[in-house]
C-alpha cells in the first residue's frame, strides 16, 4: 500500500510541476491550480500503484523515482515493457476513456507521485484547454515512438555498484568509470556511504543536476547497500577475481518482488590470465554479466556504454555459405569506428558471432573458417538418413577444435545463440552453457544434421523459428541493434522446364532457414540499422564462394556507412571520427 506523506506548501509542489513537459506554456496560476487539486504520496520501491476508486481514472505525475510498466506475457507472467521516469506522466489513456488500465505500474525505486483525479482534470481543462492540447501532443509522440522505431531501454540515471568489499573494488571501478563517462559527454558523479545521512531533497538535487549518479556500497546486504537499491534504477553487483563469490547472485533473487522490475547485472573484475575461469552466475533474461579485465580499456568502455544505454548489439542471420558475408560487414563496421558491445545470431550467424565474441581478429576468423569450410567440406559424412543425411561428426570436431571447452559465460563480449526448441515449440536465446554444443544446436538444420539435446529438450537450427533475433538482442544490449540479413533474396527456384524440382538437400536447407516472413519484417523494423548483402548467387552449401560472399558483405556495409554520417553518429561514432575515416582497399 502506498505510504501517504505531506510535502511542503503548494508553492513547492507547483515548482516541481512546472518542470513537466505536459504543462509547458501554461501560466503559473494554472499550475498552482493543478497543485492545489493534486494529492501527493510516496510509493516504496517494489510496490504496485493501485489504480482503484478515485485513482482508477487519474493522471499521475512522476516527480521523482520511476515506474516499470508491466504486462502479462503469453504465459501470464508479468514482464516489463517500458519505464516511466521522473518528469513523465502515466494514466492518460484511462483518464481519457472509460477503459480500465491496460498495464500494471510498479515502483522501480522509492517514487514520489502527484495524482490528479478525473473530476479535477475535467474542471481544469474546461477552463484551460491548452492542457488537453499538450496531452494530445504527448500521446501522439508516444504512439509514434512505439510504432516507428526500435524499442529502447530506459536510460538509468542512478546506478548502484555493490560488492567487492575485500579490495574496495566498487569504489575503484566507479572512479575508473568517471573519466570514461565524462568523455562520452555524460555528467557523472560518485556517491558513497558518507552521504548516508543526507535528506531526500539532497539526493533529488544531485540526480537532477547530473546525467548519471553512481552509488557505491562495499557490502551486499549492508544498510547503505539496501538504501542504494531502493534509490536507484539499476543494480550492479561486483566480484573481484576468479575465486570471489557473488552472494546472493541475481538468479537467486528470482522470487523477490523487485527481481522482475529492476535490472540487476554482475561485473567480474579479474586478470587477463584467469578471465575464462571467472565466476559465471546464471542470470535471468534482461540481466547482463560484464567481464572487466585489469588494464583493459575496451572492457571498461564497453561497460560504460551499457550503463549509458549506448551499447550496440549486432545480430547475424542464418543462411549457410551466404553467412560468410557477415565477416565483411564486421570489417566495415570496425573500419568505420563502430564498437560492437554484444553479438548474437542464428545458425551460421551464431557461428560467426561466436568467433567475434572469442575476440579473434578478422584475419584469424577468416583463416579458421576457410580451413573449416573451404579446405574441407563439413557436410560430407553421409549417413543412412534415419535421423539426418549427415552424421555431424565433422561439424562436432570443427566446433570442438575451434571453441574447445569455453562457456558462453566466460566470453568478454556478451553473446547469445538462438536455437529452436522442438520440445516446447519456442525459440531460445542461449546466454550460458558450453559454446561449442550450443552453436552446434543452432546450426542443426532438420534432416541435414542430427538435433542436439540441451537440458532435456530437443533443439535444432534457430532459423526454423527465428532467423533474425533482433528482439532478443534488445533484451541483452542497451542501445541500437544492427541486423545483418543474408536470407532475403530468392533462394530456391523451380527447374525452368518443370521436369524436376530442386534436390532434397536444397529443399531441406531452405525449409530450415526460411523462417517466418512476419517475424523477419518485424526484425527489420526493430533494427536501428539493417544490412542486406546481395548474395543471391551464393548457394547455401557453396563453401567455395567464401571470398565472394565476404566481399559482398563488406561492399554492402561500406557503401552504406560511407554515405550516411548520421547513421554513424547514431551508432556511437563521433563526427570527427566519421569525417576522417580513410578509404579502405576493396576486400576480395
Amino acid at each position: 500500500m502506498a505510504s501517504w506523506t505531506s510535502w511542503s506548501e503548494e508553492r513547492h509542489v507547483a515548482a516541481r510541476l512546472s518542470r513537466f513537459r505536459l504543462l509547458e506554456g501554461l501560466s503559473g496560476e494554472v499550475i498552482a491550480e493543478i497543485a492545489a487539486h493534486a494529492r501527493c504520496f510516496c510509493l516504496p520501491a517494489g510496490q504496485e500503484l493501485i489504480r482503484a476508486g478515485r485513482d482508477r481514472q487519474a493522471l499521475f505525475f512522476v516527480v521523482s523515482g520511476s515506474f516499470s510498466v508491466m504486462v502479462p506475457d503469453q504465459r501470464g507472467v508479468l514482464e516489463s515493457i517500458a519505464t516511466v521516469g521522473a518528469g513523465e506522466t502515466v494514466g492518460e489513456m484511462s483518464l481519457m476513456t472509460d477503459d480500465p488500465p491496460s498495464a500494471a505500474l510498479y515502483a522501480l525505486r522509492d517514487t514520489e507521485v502527484l495524482a490528479l483525479d478525473k473530476c479535477a482534470f475535467d474542471r481544469i481543462i474546461d477552463r484551460h484547454p491548452m492542457l488537453l492540447r499538450n496531452l494530445s501532443v504527448l500521446l501522439v509522440e508516444r504512439l509514434r515512438r512505439t510504432t516507428a522505431r526500435a524499442a529502447k531501454s530506459h536510460q538509468a540515471r542512478s546506478i548502484a555498484l555493490i560488492g567487492g568489499e575485500e579490495a574496495g573494488c566498487a569504489k575503484r571501478l566507479a572512479h575508473d568509470l568517471l573519466p570514461v563517462l565524462r568523455g562520452m559527454g555524460i555528467a557523472a558523479h560518485v556517491v558513497d556511504d558518507a552521504a548516508a545521512d543526507q535528506p531526500a531533497d539532497w539526493f533529488h538535487y544531485l540526480e537532477a543536476s547530473h546525467d548519471m549518479v553512481l552509488y557505491v556500497a562495499p557490502a551486499v546486504g549492508s544498510a547503505w547497500a539496501r538504501a542504494c537499491e531502493r534509490r536507484v534504477d539499476r543494480v550492479v553487483e561486483i566480484a573481484c577475481g576468479p575465486g570471489a563469490a557473488i552472494w546472493p547472485v541475481p538468479g537467486a533473487r528470482a522470487a523477490e518482488p523487485m527481481a522482475a522490475l529492476k535490472r540487476r547485472d554482475v561485473v567480474v573484475l579479474c586478470e587477463h590470465a584467469v578471465a575464462d575461469r571467472c565466476p559465471a552466475p546464471v542470470l535471468g533474461e534482461g540481466h547482463v554479466r560484464h567481464l572487466i579485465r585489469r588494464g583493459s580499456t575496451a572492457d571498461l568502455e564497453r561497460f560504460a556504454r551499457f550503463l549509458a544505454g549506448r551499447a550496440i548489439g549486432i545480430v547475424l542471420s542464418g543462411g549457410g555459405a551466404r553467412g560468410f558475408a557477415h565477416i565483411g560487414v564486421m570489417r566495415a563496421l570496425r573500419e568505420h569506428g563502430v564498437a560492437i558491445d554484444a553479438v548474437g545470431g542464428t545458425s551460421m550467424g551464431a557461428l560467426i558471432a561466436a568467433c567475434v565474441a572469442m575476440e579473434w581478429p578478422e584475419d584469424e576468423i577468416i583463416a579458421r573458417l576457410r580451413a573449416a569450410f573451404v579446405a574441407t567440406n563439413p557436410l560430407s559424412d553421409i549417413a543412412l538418413p534415419t535421423v539426418a543425411f549427415f552424421r555431424g561428426r565433422k561439424v562436432d570436431d570443427l566446433l570442438a577444435n575451434n571453441f574447445g571447452d569455453r562457456r558462453i559465460e566466460s566470453l568478454a563480449i556478451p553473446y547469445m545463440c538462438i536455437t529452436s526448441d522442438l520440445t516446447s515449440g519456442v525459440d531460445v536465446a542461449h546466454r550460458s552453457g558450453p559454446l561449442a554444443k550450443t552453436v552446434r544446436a543452432s546450426i542443426a538444420l532438420p534432416g541435414v544434421l542430427p538435433p542436439v539435446t540441451l537440458d532435456g529438450h530437443v533443439h535444432v537450427d534457430g532459423a526454423v523459428m527465428n532467423n533474425i533475433p533482433v528482439e532478443h538482442m534488445t533484451r541483452l544490449t542497451r542501445g541500437g541493434v544492427i541486423a545483418v540479413d543474408v536470407s532475403g533474396d530468392t533462394a530456391l527456384l523451380p527447374d525452368p522446364g518443370g521436369r524436376q524440382g530442386p534436390g532434397i538437400l536444397s529443399v531441406l536447407v531452405r525449409t530450415g532457414t526460411v523462417g517466418n516472413e512476419w517475424q523477419r519484417r518485424e526484425a527489420h523494423r526493430l533494427a536501428a540499422c539493417l544490412f542486406e548483402p546481395q548474395v543471391a548467387d551464393v548457394g547455401f552449401r557453396d563453401w567455395q564462394a567464401f571470398d565472394r560472399a565476404v566481399a559482398r558483405g563488406y561492399d554492402c556495409a561500406r557503401r552504406r556507412l560511407d554515405a550516411d554520417i548520421g547513421l554513424l553518429r547514431r551508432l556511437g561514432v563521433s563526427w570527427s571520427d566519421a569525417a576522417t575515416i580513410d578509404e579502405a582497399a576493396s576486400f576480395g
